[in-house]
């Protein structure tokens, strides 16, 4: 039930963005993503990297200001996760499911969370 009002809200989100603009597709935030965990690559601490922690942040920081309350929520992240949790939770998520690549980025990252932070309880 919590996967088919996750799915509502972001095409009612996805609806509202006007036609000519894009939402990042997993493809793109993958490739924003790529080095942002290992010091030996040439793009750490990039401006792309940048752009994918903040990606990654902001969707899941939304998410929760949106759904205060946990009975609405399709994960519950526990207090003590880390921004760098999240980021590679995301990123593990994007790699282990290519076949989900072309869809919206910020749909991806919510799969994610769900996955690795149902809610307990049923909520």
């Amino acid at each position: 039930m919590r996967l088919i009002v996750m799915i509502f809200i972001i095409v009612g989100v996805m609806s509202a963005i006007p036609k000519n603009a894009k939402a990042m597709s997993g493809n793109q935030l993958l490739n924003f993503c790529e080095g942002l965990n290992d010091r030996s690559h040439p793009k750490y601490a990039s401006s792309e990297t940048g752009v994918c922690a903040g990606y990654i942040g902001g969707v899941v920081d939304g998410y929760q200001s949106a759904f205060d309350s946990k009975s609405n929520r399709t994960f519950c992240r526990p207090v003590q996760v880390t921004n760098g949790q999240i980021q590679m939770i995301a990123i593990k998520y994007l790699k282990n499911n290519p076949q989900w690549l072309h869809d919206y980025a910020p749909f991806l990252i919510l799969m994610a969370m769900s996955e690795a932070f149902p809610c307990k309880g049923g909520n």
